[in-house]
């Protein structure tokens, strides 16, 4: 909140702006849940219990799912909450383009789980030690990259509105690789079991 109204006021108002300015945020939450996903994902590790969690009835696949959604829905409430407020602003005096406001809403979405992407993979490839710090600093670099080629959108002037393909695209893309984390989580602990059932 406090980044939306004490950054500036005057996307009040206009939808693109409204939405482009409640998204804002999502960078700087981008930061802090790469770092929160790494150590959620590499959390079986530091507490030592990866042979509890593989031998256990459920699905590691399905326990993978339910802790990467509890990561993803922890980041996602503040930041819809964030675009239910601005939305609320705006709309006492409902300008017309309100699907202009939808674009930046969904770019704001894209940026959270792309964050928690780069987290659980390095959470779960680098391990518990420097996992956190990696994935927040490196999500940041990658804001920087992008925000060189034009990507980080930080105003929506009412005379441009977001593509929806190449949008609905990343987001296609972050997804399957979320998807491809959880699967990834269940077949290594097939393996891990498989190779312990074998004759010694």
């Amino acid at each position: 909140m406090a980044v939306v109204f004490l950054r500036n006021r005057h996307w009040i108002g206009v939808w693109p702006e409204t939405g482009a300015a409640a998204q804002v945020p999502a960078y700087l939450l981008g930061v802090v849940g790469a770092g929160a996903a790494a150590w959620a994902a590499s959390a079986p590790g530091r507490h030592g219990v990866e042979e509890q969690l593989g031998a256990a009835k459920v699905q590691p696949s399905q326990v993978e799912a339910h802790r990467l959604t509890a990561t993803l829905l922890v980041l996602l409430i503040p930041y819809l909450v964030g675009q239910a407020i601005a939305f609320a602003v705006t709309a006492r005096t409902f300008p017309p383009g309100v699907h202009l406001w939808l674009g930046y809403v969904v770019v704001g979405l894209f940026v959270i789980l792309l964050s928690v992407a780069i987290g659980w993979t390095c959470g779960r490839l680098l391990g518990p030690v420097f996992s956190a710090l990696t994935a927040a600093l490196g999500f940041l670099f990658l804001t920087v990259l992008l925000d060189r080629v034009g990507f980080v959108v930080v105003s929506g002037r009412p005379d441009v509105a977001v593509d929806p393909v190449p949008v609905a695209l990343r987001l296609a893309v972050v997804i399957v690789l979320l998807l491809a984390l959880v699967w990834a989580a269940g077949t290594g602990a097939d393996r891990s079991a498989k190779n312990e059932e074998l004759p010694h």
